[in-house]
């Protein structure tokens, strides 16, 4: 999924993919794998739906401003 995205993305105009930022990393490595960074938004598409309490998975995502 992450290499379709990625194929796509390189498919966008610059003003778009530069506003994309595709990263894979477990909801407890999230942080470190975007060095502490925050985001407004964060799509775990296929993740959630697998878990028996998301709650944890996404307290463990650094979304906000």
């Amino acid at each position: 999924m992450l290499a379709r995205a990625r194929t796509r993305l390189a498919a966008e105009p610059g003003e778009i993919a530069s506003r994309v930022r595709l990263v894979q990393a477990s909801a407890a490595g999230a942080h470190q794998a975007l060095g502490g960074r925050r985001f407004a938004a964060v799509l775990c598409h296929g993740v959630i739906t697998y878990i028996d309490d998301p709650r944890p998975f996404a307290a463990a995502i650094p979304t906000g401003s």
